[in-house]
């Protein structure tokens, strides 16, 4: 979801903190109250500025749950009184990403992969980055935020220009197969490598999957028929 967001914000043209104010005149909150999902959200930004519920008193609690309105009909609010209760049998068979992982012949140089490598950890710092000064200070900074989006599209246009194959079947599996499987099963001149690809799995699928999608898929298609 977070992804379609992202994308819908890069591809139309609209001023957020407008949207916003528009959106907050029509939801008319003063009348109708917060949706109940907003209680989570209360409860993260309460956590950020250091409130503690324990030095409220009974009143301002009783303030505080007056404002949410679990009459509102949204989506959110759906997935917010979900309850998720999944059952985890034990003693199901997990398939190792072997399986159905296929292992195209790398079509670059490893000196190239390995620049690609670098490039998605470095992108994955700026998230670090992004985050943690977000954890600290709670003030929305819209343009640090179009600008990791903008970076995004850097990213995946650097790769394009290192790997210029169309197809980058060589790459993708390559790279995955250094993200999913332990480094001590791969080995090169009898030594484990080394790899941080481990730490970043969903920025990696994201971007290969940026690449070429239909080739992204083929590289999971094996045993696809067994």
């Amino acid at each position: 979801m977070q992804c379609a967001i992202d994308n819908a914000k890069r591809t139309f043209n609209i001023n957020i903190n407008e949207e916003i104010d528009r959106i907050q005149r029509d939801m008319d909150i003063n009348v109708n109250g917060y949706p109940m999902f907003w209680k989570a959200i209360k409860k993260k930004n309460d956590k950020r500025n250091g409130v503690k519920l324990s030095e409220l008193t009974d009143k301002q609690i009783q303030r505080r749950n007056s404002m949410y309105n679990p009459e509102i009909i949204c989506p959110m609010n759906s997935l917010y009184n979900m309850n998720i209760n999944p059952r985890i049998n034990n003693n199901s068979s997990v398939y190792p990403i072997d399986k159905f992982l296929n292992n195209y012949k790398l079509d670059i140089s490893k000196s190239k992969s390995k620049k690609v490598e670098e490039l998605i950890n470095k992108y994955s710092l700026r998230i670090f980055n992004y985050n943690k000064d977000n954890e600290i200070d709670d003030t929305e900074n819209e343009e640090d935020y179009l600008l990791l989006g903008s970076d995004f599209d850097q990213l995946v246009k650097d790769i394009r220009e290192i790997a210029f194959t169309k197809k980058y079947l060589g790459l993708m599996s390559y790279l995955i197969s250094r993200a999913f499987i332990p480094s001590s099963n791969l080995k090169h001149v009898g030594r484990p490598i080394k790899t941080n690809l481990h730490k970043n799995r969903p920025l990696l699928l994201k971007t290969l999957y940026e690449l070429n999608p239909k080739q992204f898929l083929k590289c999971f298609s094996k045993n696809i028929n067994s």
